[in-house]
């Protein structure tokens, strides 16, 4: 009787005075409009991450550095032991790949010079929107997002990602935790964020 008493009052609570209300699907979009366009907006920022990497041949943990200033872009990428070092640095037309052995590479696709040199077919290009929790230009296959329009799934160009936490930085909210999964390629990689460095 008591339990039952109880519920009622509850129920009386919340008819009378919790009112319970949605996003309504128009300011949700407006939200994640308004959110997209801030972050495509930063062009100056830095990251330093930790990345636990599965292939179908292998594991482990490599670390990363990205510093991003306009279109230019400098890409640090070590393994532990000495198992090798990736310096890319580049802009919109050239990139260089230096290798751990002093070696430099040339070309003009970063995701292409990474996996002829390494092996692995990391999707830097996307990367660069990812990273900051918005899709690339292309086509999207889905995308879900929260009440305050940040990037929860994202699956696009073949790979699966999910969001798993965010962090206050420099008044925007950026992704810490983001793992990604390919099927086809049989790859994946966990982002493990600890730091960000927004400059606008």
């Amino acid at each position: 009787m008591k339990k039952l008493s109880i519920l009622v009052l509850l129920t009386m609570l919340v008819g009378t005075g919790c009112k319970i209300t949605d996003t309504k699907p128009e300011d949700k979009e407006n939200l994640i409009k308004e959110r997209q366009s801030s972050l495509e907006a930063i062009n100056n920022w830095q990251l330093w991450s930790k990345a636990g990497v599965n292939t179908a041949k292998e594991s482990g943990t490599v670390s990363l550095q990205w510093t991003q200033e306009g279109d230019n872009y400098s890409i640090e990428i070590v393994a532990p032991m000495g198992k090798g070092r990736w310096q890319i640095t580049g802009n919109s037309g050239t990139v260089i790949l230096e290798n751990s052995h002093g070696e430099k590479y040339i070309g003009e696709n970063p995701q292409q010079l990474f996996k002829k040199n390494s092996g692995l077919d990391v999707p830097i290009n996307n990367l660069f929107y990812w990273i900051k929790g918005i899709p690339a230009p292309q086509e999207l296959e889905r995308a879900d997002y929260d009440g305050d329009g940040r990037l929860q799934v994202l699956h696009q160009s073949g790979w699966n990602i999910e969001y798993r936490r965010y962090a206050s930085v420099d008044g925007y909210y950026m992704p810490i935790k983001v793992f990604a999964k390919s099927e086809q390629k049989k790859f994946e990689f966990r982002l493990s964020i600890k730091r960000w460095s927004i400059d606008g």
